[in-house]
């Protein structure tokens, strides 16, 4: 992540590693030239695609989240890794999910940020439709009855922020396994 950004940037990404609320970026990488990406954000036709990973067989307490954002055109993207955030027994496959959610929107807010776009749209992709339904859902409250209710407002105070700065979403079932 931090070799591959233009030269024009580095402020913006030395002040995102020491924020802890980018960690989820910590294992990404950005292409270089992300005039292509930029565009499918503004055109519309940028696509975001996540999956959660969780073995509990290996390591119980762990799991994981994989992203990409990319131009299907060109296949210019962003694209990474996290480990699923919680305490150990809050960590499953459905957390999993949705810390790729969360990092997905992260990396979207990111690019829009610092390459100053105020338009356009993304879809996003998950194989989880739970994930799927309480990312895009638009309460004012969620129910403290919801498991993971951290994640989910996370995930809807990130999709405000993008959408507030002109960036529409869309959110999308996608069959996975």
């Amino acid at each position: 992540l931090w070799q591959q950004q233009k030269p024009a940037i580095p402020q913006t990404i030395e002040a995102m590693r020491h924020d802890t609320n980018w960690w989820p970026l910590q294992n990404c990488t950005f292409p270089i030239d992300r005039a292509p990406l930029i565009k499918a954000i503004r055109d519309g036709t940028a696509l975001g695609v996540c999956d959660g990973s969780y073995m509990p067989l290996q390591n119980d307490a762990l799991g994981s989240a994989a992203w990409i954002l990319e131009d299907p055109l060109t296949k210019s993207a962003c694209h990474g890794t996290c480990q699923t955030s919680g305490e150990p027994v809050e960590v499953n496959a459905y957390r999993s999910e949705l810390q790729g959610v969360h990092a997905t929107l992260l990396t979207i807010l990111l690019v829009c940020t610092i390459d100053n776009i105020h338009s356009g749209a993304v879809t996003i992709g998950c194989d989880n439709e739970t994930a799927i339904n309480l990312s895009k859902a638009t309460w004012r409250r969620v129910n403290w009855s919801i498991k993971h209710t951290d994640m989910i407002r996370a995930i809807q105070s990130l999709r405000q922020q993008v959408e507030r700065i002109g960036v529409t979403l869309s959110f999308q079932h996608v069959k996975g396994h």
